[in-house]
């Protein structure tokens, strides 16, 4: 795990998929930012509260607390800006 440099962005990434984590870090670090990876919402939204990063990409389906659920105490407790990345279709959101 990095953390924020003076240079660079910092970016969270949220995700229960270990391949979906991987892959999105390597991508952006070679576009040159700084990343964080959580594997549950619970623990990415403790992250997010404690690092303050530039970004947060959110999973929509996680165990423990959903991104939908993050991204909603995200907006109460923080002015983090966030995006979501999800595999499932908009059916299974709702």
């Amino acid at each position: 795990m990095e953390t924020k440099t003076e240079s660079k962005r910092l970016i969270l990434l949220i995700d229960d998929d270990q391949i979906n984590l991987r892959v999105l870090t390597l991508l952006l670090q070679h576009a040159g930012y700084d990343t964080m990876q959580a594997s549950d919402g619970h623990e990415g939204f403790q992250m997010a509260l404690e690092y303050n990063p530039d970004l947060v990409v959110l999973d929509v389906m996680m165990p423990k607390m959903s991104g939908i659920e993050v991204a909603h105490k995200l907006q109460l407790e923080s002015a983090v800006p966030f995006m979501f990345v999800s595999s499932c279709s908009e059916k299974e959101i709702v």
